[in-house]
């Protein structure tokens, strides 16, 4: 699985995902006589170690018999605070959380730790409750020691008993978990990391029914089952129903825990498997679409290969076992298109997906047409009008102005800004077919700056500003005042006699002489910046590479210059570079490497 990113499942719960029942010897002497079946370890047959084996992944495996919601809590935290956020997000977090009403989890002194106190009481849902029983679990140390239930009979219970009768309460404890649960919960998905989990009971879940909803894509339900033991108890896999009532154990069986896993599997792999979501132009849209919608370039070319090529997105799909892709393209879209379209299907987006963005030339531009709905101008072509009330001349001037001025790249950079303001923890991924080279403008004047004498002023150093765009500036300057000289000796009122091109370069705005000069003089400015829109926009890009065109490949016979077979192969093993070292890293370009402590 090329695509899968974690090395580590964290499982923790209580005695239905530990194998309660299974670690018996007289019920390990059972299935070894009825069907052959040995093991050392019940955590090793059990559901948590069938989903490690399949996916590869190291196995911390904290269930444990009589814990409930408070140990899963306490003890989820301390793995992510000591672990750190980068290894928790290499972690795939499994929880089947169980009501803590009986499940009571305590400090012990004597042993320097935590121990979990099963407690029964005469009546579970009064604040009046009187304790009847208690018994201390099996515990293990941070440190390995063992203190088996034993250990703790008479002094240790008595003084745990003591202290619940006395500052304990079945319904307040139960209250005060339902805000720790879904506040562990919140916290996970706040951090983006990769978790499932199982309500045995809903008691704490249905209180706060309105957040579940709001992350029920993390409930893991198996045949409409909403945790294991509903699973075995149904289809008959309980511990007595596998040895014929030798035992009267209902605790998920052997068979029970692997059938469960071969369920649970493939629906974690779902899960975790992300989709390919791909928005842009015909360089984007498959070949068959294009195909299905008779352009006549598509057409020709599938006609000259014979056979209907993928693109680049279902390569990238292809190299990672097949991942679900939702491809957005459609052939002769804006930039304004693409970005509506993935506004208009943000919702289908989760966490674990891909996302690609190709955008295209920022020549092309919307208008509405007299149905009172956007359509996607191409210009310079052969296109028929689009509205009656704007014409062919019209579309074809706003292109210009699109083409010349490079600024128009800044809303691709706002548009990228948005999609990785909204989808922080996706792998994101942008480019372009656009060529990267820079046109600078060879006109810096307009008729109203010249009628209203106008100057220009070209901030900071001028050497900063791209070789090209220097020599325009100076071209376009009749008279030239150059700020990082003497600016005493320039008479700007005597030169505006002689011409209304004068232009200043090397212009400091903290430095309050340069700003008093134009403030004294009463002058009228527009102001230049080095700032290259077009190559600051392709910074955001994978680097821009021009690919094999259906042209090239065809060597003419196709005259078209959308991206080829060949191209789409080669564009596809350029993302997958970016994509698969984003994998191994766990998305650490975009996250900060530290530990919570």
């Amino acid at each position: 699985m090329k695509w899968f990113k974690y090395d580590t499942l964290y499982v923790n719960g209580s005695s239905l995902t530990a194998g309660g029942g299974l670690g018996n010897s007289d019920i390990k002497e059972e299935y070894k006589k009825l069907y052959n079946l040995e093991w050392t370890d019940e955590k090793n047959v059990t559901y948590p170690k069938y989903v490690a084996d399949y996916f590869g992944l190291k196995l911390i495996h904290k269930a444990l018999c009589g814990s409930g919601a408070p140990r899963l809590v306490r003890e989820t935290y301390e793995y992510i605070i000591n672990e750190g956020i980068d290894k928790a997000k290499k972690t795939i977090f499994l929880l089947e959380i169980t009501d803590p009403i009986h499940r009571v989890d305590v400090y012990c002194n004597q042993i320097n730790d935590y121990v979990i106190a099963n407690v029964r009481y005469d009546n579970d849902y009064s604040y009046d409750s009187k304790i009847s029983s208690i018994q201390i679990q099996r515990a293990v140390t941070k440190h390995g020691d063992i203190y088996e239930s034993e250990y703790f009979e008479g002094k240790i219970s008595d003084e745990i008993k003591d202290y619940l009768n006395k500052y304990h309460n079945p319904v307040a404890y139960t209250e005060k978990y339902y805000g720790e649960v879904a506040g562990l919960l919140s916290f996970m998905k706040q951090l983006d990391l990769t978790f499932f989990y199982m309500f045995n009971e809903h008691t704490l879940k249905n209180v706060v029914s309105f957040f579940y909803n709001d992350i029920k894509n993390h409930e893991i339900r198996i045949d409409g089952h909403n945790c294991i033991n509903q699973f075995a108890g149904i289809n008959k896999l309980t511990i007595k129903d596998e040895l014929n009532g030798a035992s009267s154990d209902l605790h998920p069986g052997y068979f029970g825990n692997k059938q469960f896993s071969e369920k649970l599997i493939p629906a974690l792999e779902k899960l975790l498997k992300p989709k390919v979501i791909a928005f842009g132009d015909s360089h984007t849209q498959s070949f068959l679409e294009m195909c299905n919608s008779k352009m006549s370039w598509a057409v020709d070319y599938v006609n000259y290969i014979k056979e209907i090529p993928k693109n680049y997105i279902q390569n990238i799909s292809e190299h990672f076992d097949n991942l679900e892709i939702d491809n957005y393209g459609r052939g002769g879209i804006s930039n304004q298109t693409i970005f509506d379209t993935f506004i208009s299907n943000k919702h289908n987006i989760n966490p674990k997906d891909i996302l690609i963005f190709g955008w295209t030339t920022e020549s092309r531009f919307r208008i509405s047409n007299e149905s009172n709905s956007f359509v996607d101008i191409i210009p310079f072509s052969a296109h028929p009008k689009q509205n009656d009330d704007v014409s062919k001349i019209t579309t074809d001037e706003i292109a210009v102005n699109k083409l010349t001025y490079n600024v128009w790249w800044t809303e691709i950079m706002n548009y990228i800004k948005i999609i990785e303001d909204l989808f922080p923890n996706n792998l994101i991924y942008h480019w372009t077919w656009v060529n990267n080279k820079t046109q600078w403008s060879n006109r810096l004047w307009s008729e109203e700056m010249l009628n209203d004498k106008h100057i220009i002023v070209v901030k900071d150093d001028f050497n900063q500003y791209e070789v090209n765009y220097r020599e325009i500036i100076l071209d376009n300057a009749e008279i030239l005042y150059d700020f990082s000289k003497n600016i005493n000796d320039y008479n700007i009122h005597e030169d505006f006699k002689k011409t209304n091109k004068i232009i200043i370069i090397n212009f400091n705005e903290s430095n309050h002489q340069h700003l008093n000069y134009l403030t004294k003089n009463n002058l009228k400015v527009r102001y230049l910046t080095p700032t290259d829109y077009k190559k600051t926009c392709y910074e955001k890009f994978i680097p821009y590479k021009k690919y094999n065109t259906i042209y090239e490949e065809t060597n003419g016979a196709v005259d078209d210059l959308h991206t080829s077979r060949t191209g789409h192969q080669e564009l596809a093993k350029d993302l997958l570079m970016y994509i698969e070292s984003d994998i191994k890293q766990g998305n650490n370009k975009k996250n900060v490497k530290i530990s919570l402590l």
